[in-house]
């Protein structure tokens, strides 16, 4: 006689309700690291921020080491007892840099960068050589110091510099472009804001700006910089309260607006002759050997 044996299957799994509180704890998890991971890779962005502009600042200091403490300046390196004012641009600047292998061509892309015309140079962008984007075969030392087609000016097309430097204009030139100089002198920062400046405020033309949100706020300026005395810096406004400026015919110590020129203490007709602080990026500087203003370029 067979006997039949029965056996009852055993299911192994979740059931509906620990499925659910599984996916309740991960979507708690979830919320909670997801805004410490999005910190600290801000975090790491704008500290690498700061190494690429203190790594062009070291550049400019290596020049100056062997040129009684000026910053290069595209003019003069061009022609120095006859220097052409008009060549003082930041993609001359720039790309200078990188033909002399001071940086590499990495480097003047900022990794907080916003503006989607700004990135790194490109064998599309009309360079040579797959490995090498930017033409280092093209210096000849009597018309071509740089590549031309490495380009700052990204209301025009493409560009490949994202930091804005001292305007190379005025008596900046004097006070500014060159080491040793105060804490209160900004020598590269994070691009600003176009400004607008009346009697009673200070206006952002653009309020749309791709300047903002670089570092914190989307809201407001916040920028990395170097200083004139090698140190870098976080500065959370267009207009810092320890960035100050002395009046070149001697009025009152004043508050300095970074990405405005507000002075008249050199020529009353031209607020660019002066020597405060006004951080650009520019593609134009104008009035052929006795240029004295520039044209930025603004986002």
């Amino acid at each position: 006689m067979r006997t039949r044996i029965c056996t009852k299957r055993q299911y192994s799994g979740f059931t509906l309700v620990e499925l659910m509180v599984v996916i309740g704890i991960l979507i708690i998890l979830m919320s909670i690291l997801i805004p410490s991971i999005s910190s600290a890779y801000a975090t790491a962005r704008s500290r690498q921020d700061s190494v690429q502009q203190r790594g062009i600042y070291q550049a400019m200091t290596s020049y100056a080491t062997s040129n009684d403490g000026k910053f290069p300046l595209p003019s003069t390196i061009v022609d120095e007892k006859l220097p052409d004012p008009r060549l003082n641009t930041t993609s001359a600047l720039m790309s200078w840099l990188i033909m002399q292998r001071f940086i590499d061509y990495t480097t003047t892309v900022s990794p907080v960068e916003t503006n989607p015309n700004i990135r790194v140079i490109e064998v599309a962008d009309g360079a040579h050589d797959s490995t090498f984007p930017y033409n280092y075969d093209i210096y000849d030392g009597d018309v071509y110091y740089w590549d031309p087609d490495f380009n700052a000016d990204f209301t025009q097309d493409t560009a490949h510099s994202s930091y804005a430097h001292q305007a190379l204009v005025g008596q900046r030139l004097r006070l500014k472009w060159r080491t040793g100089t105060s804490a209160t002198n900004v020598v590269l920062c994070n691009r600003g804001p176009e400004l607008s400046m009346s009697a009673s405020s200070l206006d952002v033309v653009n309020p749309n700006t791709y300047t903002y949100g670089f570092h914190g706020s989307v809201n407001q300026w916040q920028g990395a910089a170097v200083m004139g005395d090698g140190t870098t810096r976080m500065l959370n406004s267009v207009m810092p309260d320890d960035i100050t400026y002395a009046p070149l015919d001697g009025s009152l110590l004043r508050s300095d607006i970074l990405f405005e020129t507000e002075f008249l203490d050199v020529d009353e007709f031209n607020p660019e002759a002066s020597g405060d602080n006004w951080i650009i990026v520019t593609s134009n500087v104008n009035g052929g050997y006795t240029a004295n203003n520039t044209t930025p370029v603004w986002d």
